[in-house]
């Protein structure tokens, strides 16, 4: 749930949207910036209206898989499902480990 209220006509600073303003959606972290595209609204659309009610269905974030695979990353170390460091020399079979990166991704490996 997103709330967005309206500008504050009583204040000199914009503190909100205006009527009809179009609404973005964007996540930035230190290294890049996802922006997230409605396609299809199920009620409403990305502008604003006083008590209006809007319903995504249907979200895409365009540029989130490019900007992953440009960011560098190295592999921080390999933890089992307790979350104990392993070391990958170790003869284990049928475990599931997670590989945690220094970009803060996390990948699951069954080995």
């Amino acid at each position: 749930v997103l709330t967005v209220w309206g500008n504050d006509a009583t204040s000199s600073v914009k503190d909100g949207l205006a009527m009809s303003e179009s609404l973005s959606l964007k996540i930035w972290n230190s290294k890049e910036e996802i922006d997230f595209i409605v396609t299809n609204w199920s009620q409403g659309s990305s502008n604003y209206q006083v008590y209006a009610i809007n319903v995504a269905s249907s979200i895409e974030t365009g540029n989130l898989q490019s900007n992953n695979n440009s960011i560098e990353r190295e592999l921080v170390k390999i933890v089992n499902i307790l979350g104990q460091e392993v070391n990958m020399e170790d003869d284990l079979r049928g475990v599931v480990l997670f590989n945690v990166y220094s970009d803060g991704t996390v990948e699951k490996v069954v080995k």
